[in-house]
């Protein structure tokens, strides 16, 4: 005979399960330490730069999150991005105070990944020449983000890159936490293709892309960088290449470009 189970025997069972400690009840701790891997896991795949500082400490930061952020998704992915506030909140005053910065670069390379994938328009590359810049304008793509780090972020992540020389890189990111005082740095993080990639960009350069992205024109936002050392062709080649842009379209009232400039 089918025995229905109660809504309070589901509760407790669930709340068991939860539990920070491991219960004496060896079924309750088998499906404890499954949820714990598997939280350990998912995060560590979300946040791998962070996973191979921690070592061994990172399990153990898993199951603290776990406690303090629940997963409210069916999947595992969704889950993490409290995850750099909620290691701040414990190391901002400590010798780690770089590890949130560490782990918000990580979480935007990790949602970049799973995002949509978005093609340039090439045949709108003629508008360059067809049109004044004072007439076009840039689609960025949706997916992409800017961060500003103190602390080597970037330097860091680049260490554990498998392409990459990690004594170089780990003494760069050592300089650096020599030189916090200095401006804070701004990565674009975006994805060509399938893999997702931090660029850090200059104050100037920043400038021209935020006066694209409120929907100047190319014109006007060149504008921003006169007197600095930016060179659009290298901009443009960096854009492209990084997928940054999606597409360069005709504001609404446009004119045929003067052959003569």
């Amino acid at each position: 005979m089918n025995k229905t189970i109660s809504p309070n025997a589901q509760e407790n069972f669930l709340s068991a399960i939860c539990s920070p400690s491991l219960s004496l009840n060896p079924g309750i701790a088998v499906y404890q330490r499954n949820r714990w891997a598997q939280a350990e896991r998912a995060l560590a795949i979300s946040f791998p730069t962070l996973a191979k500082l921690l070592g061994e400490g990172f399990g153990r930061l898993s199951r603290e999150f776990l406690l303090a952020c629940p997963n409210p998704f069916s999947d595992w992915g969704e889950w993490g991005e409290e995850f750099p506030d909620f290691i701040a909140a414990q190391v901002s005053t400590s010798h780690l105070a770089y590890l949130p910065e560490t782990a918000l670069l990580d979480w935007c390379i990790h949602i970049a990944e799973r995002a949509q994938n978005v093609e340039f328009l090439i045949d709108s590359i003629a508008l360059l020449s067809e049109l004044n810049p004072a007439d076009v304008g840039v689609k960025f793509n949706p997916h992409i983000r800017f961060i500003w780090t103190h602390y080597p972020a970037f330097e860091i992540w680049k260490m554990h890159q498998a392409d990459a020389d990690f004594s170089a890189w780990s003494e760069k990111a050592r300089e650096k936490l020599h030189h916090l005082n200095a401006s804070p740095q701004c990565l674009v993080i975006s994805r060509r293709h399938w893999r997702a990639m931090p660029t850090p960009v200059r104050d100037s350069e920043y400038k021209f892309m935020s006066s694209l992205l409120r929907g100047n024109s190319l014109l006007s936002a060149l504008n921003e960088l006169e007197n600095t050392d930016v060179d659009f062709s290298v901009w443009l080649s960096n854009a492209l290449s990084n997928g940054w842009v999606t597409e360069f379209y005709p504001l609404p009232t446009h004119s045929p470009k003067d052959p003569s400039l």
